[in-house]
């Protein structure tokens, strides 16, 4: 749960670096992916889900994708670092960025078929096609309004793409760590406290609001200064 979590906030942060129009069209694709296999999330159990969960082999083809998905990611931080500095673009940079710029990502479907999956069990007696073409409305209207948020609260170009690279890389690690050979070294759970993690997201998004708010009025201040 929370590596869906973290690529969650990761599709989102990517979205940051688009423009309105651009983050609605990317935002589409998820939404139309959602729309056309929400079929294909009503066939899901949770005791499928449980078994596939303790198949080795599954588990280590689910870290692949993971690793590939990572390293897409920082390979379009590295793209966008070259043009904020203005580096030249080859040909093959330019097809990548082109590529990596329109791709949400790969394991972010994966998250959002789960997300599916999981109301229509959650909510019983709505009918399946409502559940899946209401959350596809739901991620084509949210997704962009929460990435101009975080393009708010975090003005900084730089300091974004930086928060996603590291991100990323805390995505791979768990990914390995959860994931290989299907248990963890100790003796894991599929339980997850609600509560104390709710209570820590809560301080750490707090925190980080108000950092994000005092470093944007120091900024204005500092440029009203010079001007």
């Amino acid at each position: 749960m929370v590596i869906m979590l973290l690529i969650g906030v990761s599709y989102l942060l990517k979205l940051s670096f688009m423009h309105s129009k651009s983050a609605i069209v990317v935002a589409a694709e998820l939404a139309l992916f959602v729309g056309l296999a929400w079929g294909y999330a009503t066939d899901i159990s949770r005791a499928q889900i449980s078994g596939w969960l303790l198949q080795p082999d599954l588990m280590l083809d689910i870290a692949v994708v993971i690793s590939v998905d990572v390293a897409a990611q920082a390979l379009f931080c590295r793209l966008m670092l070259r043009r904020s500095v203005g580096e030249s673009f080859q040909w093959w940079h330019k097809v990548a960025f082109f590529a990596l710029r329109w791709l949400p990502g790969i394991t972010i479907f994966g998250v959002v078929l789960s997300l599916c999956s999981a109301l229509i069990f959650a909510l019983p007696g709505v009918d399946f096609a409502l559940i899946g073409w209401g959350l596809s409305a739901a991620l084509l209207i949210v997704s962009p309004l929460a990435a101009r948020l975080i393009r708010w609260l975090l003005p900084d170009e730089d300091t974004r793409l930086e928060f996603l690279f590291l991100l990323n890389l805390l995505i791979l690690c768990l990914g390995v760590v959860t994931t290989v050979n299907g248990h963890t070294a100790a003796v894991g759970t599929n339980d997850v406290e609600w509560e104390p993690f709710a209570s820590s997201m809560g301080v750490v998004i707090l925190l980080a609001t108000a950092g994000a708010i005092t470093n944007r009025h120091f900024r204005s201040k500092h440029i009203s200064r010079i001007k």
